[in-house]
């Protein structure tokens, strides 16, 4: 039977999601052959985003032999499954459901702004959320997971950015493009979240950006000059916000929609770019350009 070995002394120094992870590894390293972590317990072992305090079991899917069920206790909650091929994986030496399976179970309880946060992640790694959300029709929270698989987009780069697009989309808005690049007549800066035909973007700000670093002076001039830029020479209307600012979903939707007012949409839209990975801005496709019309909030139970 495999083995796992953890320092004792490690465990207090631990961050509770990373001794939830280290657990969860142990856990399905010893546990019957078959079995295969899912959501948070998937999640956590994948390196997915996590918010909040880790859950108190273990969630698992297990071989279904042709039997509908599963079982819970005060240690596991275990669903009986059948699980493709291509949904049973390892990560850390553990046995675990896929990338997008991982996202996709989380999906089915979690808060949905969390949802989308670790939905996102995985979409950046590659994952394919939408088969993922398609094998679990039947199950409870099923419309939850096909809604976050439908909304989630690979270009989000942070848990914050995530978050912020969440906050759009609960308000109604229109769709932002995420992480698009713009400038003076070329791809200069790329910002967080664009609203194009309203000539209107959203930052991120994450506290590592300036706490305890020698550099914070420079980071600070750099980001000042590149504002005046987006402001003045691109007639950029900018929305700041924080973690601070997550924690109340509803004022940060608030926020952006008057954002939005103030800049209403124009005739013509301003000139952006695309980021693709490894490539840089590239031109946007019809299909790439969000609608100007507010999108109105339907968001699953």
């Amino acid at each position: 039977m495999p083995t796992m070995y953890a320092d004792v002394e490690s465990r207090p120094r631990l961050p509770p999601w990373e001794m939830f992870a280290l657990c969860m590894a142990a856990f399905a390293r010893n546990a019957p052959a078959g079995l295969h972590l899912s959501g948070w317990s998937a999640a956590c072992v994948w390196g997915l985003p996590s918010r909040g305090s880790p859950p108190q079991r273990v969630d698992a899917i297990a071989p279904s032999f042709g039997s509908a069920g599963g079982w819970s206790s005060g240690v596991a909650r275990v669903r009986r499954a059948t699980l493709t091929e291509h949904h049973r994986d390892v990560a850390q030496g553990a046995r675990v459901v896929s990338l997008g399976m991982a996202a996709a179970t989380v999906a089915l309880d979690a808060p949905l702004p969390t949802a989308l946060m670790v939905a996102d992640a995985a979409a950046r790694r590659g994952a394919d959320l939408t088969e993922s959300a398609s094998h679990l029709a039947g199950w409870k929270g099923a419309v939850r997971a096909r809604w976050v698989a439908a909304h989630a987009s690979p270009a989000a780069e942070s848990p914050l950015e995530s978050l912020g697009r969440f906050a759009g989309i609960q308000a109604g808005l229109p769709g932002m493009v995420p992480n698009a690049w713009v400038g003076p007549g070329h791809p200069q800066f790329r910002v967080d979240g664009l609203w194009p035909h309203h000539w209107a973007a959203v930052e991120a700000d994450g506290a590592v950006k300036y706490n305890d670093r020698p550099d914070a002076n420079s980071i600070v001039m750099r980001q000042a000059e590149r504002e005046w830029i987006l402001r003045n020479q691109c007639g950029l209307d900018l929305l700041r916000f924080g973690y601070q600012h997550t924690q109340d979903l509803d004022d940060l939707g608030a926020r952006m929609a008057g954002l939005l007012v103030r800049n209403p949409a124009r005739r013509v839209p301003m000139q952006w770019w695309k980021h693709e990975p490894g490539k840089g801005p590239v031109e946007p496709a019809p299909e790439d350009w969000p609608s100007a019309v507010p999108g109105g909030a339907t968001l699953p139970r």
